[in-house]
């Protein structure tokens, strides 16, 4: 009998052109444990990205497969920049996170340090058009222990101020260059 009465809808507008359906699409993302819903969503906006993933986060671990995921955007041709603390609350942090500099340097991956006095932020914009803002940080716990939620913005002139004030930030942090080899 219960199943009688839950109602369901069927799948549809899985694929919407942003720029064809103004003023905007929101969506929200919820990270729940064990989910790895954003993280997915992440992953999604890489594999979909046609010109640029611009990401900023304060604490940025990522799993193997965003880790694949950035790098393979970036080796299409994709501009993936990720933008992070130059210091962090938790040093060890900044450690772990330099771990991953080579391999995504080696893979095309453009990585900048902020070198302000905080940096919190928790974003990604793809192709100008799509734009992720919330609480979630690219790390085992915001991705897969703790509760967090995330909007995902589909507007073509809400994503043109996000990559400004990107680019912004970008102005006050300093690129990484990978190690030249003699």
């Amino acid at each position: 009998r219960r199943e009688q009465r839950r109602m369901t809808r069927a799948a549809r507008n899985s694929w919407i052109d942003f720029t064809e359906a103004p003023p905007a699409l929101v969506g929200i993302v919820e990270g729940e444990p064990g989910r790895f819903r954003v993280s997915r969503a992440l992953e999604v906006q890489a594999a979909a990205a046609r010109q640029r993933l611009w990401i900023a986060t304060a604490y940025f671990i990522p799993a193997l497969g965003l880790m694949e995921s950035l790098q393979g955007a970036a080796r299409d041709g994709v501009d993936v920049r990720v933008l992070v603390p130059g210091r962090n609350d938790h040093p060890w942090v900044n450690r772990y996170t330099r771990s991953y500099y080579p391999s995504l340097l080696r893979n095309g991956v453009r990585i900048w340090e902020w070198q302000g006095e905080m940096m919190h932020a928790k974003s990604s914009v793809m192709d100008g058009m799509v734009t992720r803002i919330g609480s979630t940080d690219f790390n085992p716990l915001g991705v897969a222990i703790n509760y967090e939620l995330d909007a995902i913005v589909g507007d073509q002139d809400f994503g043109a101020v996000a990559e400004t004030m990107f680019l912004d930030d970008l102005d006050r942090s300093s690129e990484v260059k990978a190690p030249r080899v003699t």
